[in-house]
């Protein structure tokens, strides 16, 4: 998928975000809850948590496009997200985030003298969670599909009430 190296672990990626510059989380955090026989160090954690990340991804962009669009085909989709990927990526960005902090809250090696405590790891979760779907409301706000693709999609019809107040 085209955003595998879109974000980075510690240097940039492609877009210039890494989620070492996400607050809470750095390297040596993430080498501490590595599992050492599976994940082994931090590179080990951020596989495990961009395998997650992409999928999850992939179904709330589908998801939050419904909401102005009739889009099914997963082709579709992954060709509006390959080519949108630049307004994309914050929204991204703070996914990891919050899947990193959720790898956290799972760790069997949290614990005070380590890293974060829970609660703290939970409301860290919940503010990167809430910013991903903010960033991907307004990411997806700026998408036009009919712009990139050879069939026009159908544009679902919304009906707004707003109460003026005198």
């Amino acid at each position: 998928m085209c955003l595998e190296k879109l974000i980075g672990i510690s240097e940039a990626g492609d877009s210039g975000l890494y989620v070492t510059a996400l607050p809470g989380i750095s390297l040596e955090n993430l080498n501490k809850i590595a599992d050492k026989a599976e994940q082994q160090d931090a590179d080990g954690v951020f596989k495990d948590v961009q395998i997650r990340v992409l999928n999850s991804f992939r179904n709330a962009f589908t998801a939050e496009i419904n909401e102005c669009y009739k889009i099914s085909d997963l082709k579709i989709i992954n060709t509006l997200i390959c080519e949108n990927k630049d307004i994309l990526a914050v929204a991204l960005w703070y996914l990891f985030g919050a899947e990193i902090m959720a790898e956290c809250l799972m760790s069997n090696r949290l614990n005070r003298y380590t890293m974060i405590d829970r609660k703290k790891a939970k409301e860290q979760q919940e503010y990167f969670t809430q910013k991903f779907y903010e960033e991907l409301t307004n990411a997806v706000k700026g998408i036009n599909p009919n712009a990139s693709l050879p069939e026009p999609v159908e544009h679902k019809s919304r009906i707004v009430t707003v109460q003026v107040t005198p």
